[in-house]
């Protein structure tokens, strides 16, 4: 299922971040190999993705940045 959010954190060293679903307010981790172009997000970023659920929580399995 396609999902918006939007990125609250992002660690460039360790290619790793998270999103605030638009809908639910969850928090989404996600990693640099998930986003379509490894285009590195900003901030704040608006995205969309499609969320899993992973070993440790909801994980994004498909990531795309929706302004540059």
């Amino acid at each position: 299922m396609i999902r918006f959010g939007t990125v609250t954190k992002y660690n460039g060293e360790r290619g790793f971040g998270f999103i605030k679903d638009n809908t639910e307010g969850n928090e989404v981790f996600f990693h640099i190999t998930r986003v379509v172009g490894r285009v590195v997000p900003q901030v704040g970023a608006r995205i969309k993705y499609v969320c899993e659920v992973g070993e440790k929580g909801l994980k994004a399995a498909k990531v795309w940045l929706l302004n540059r």
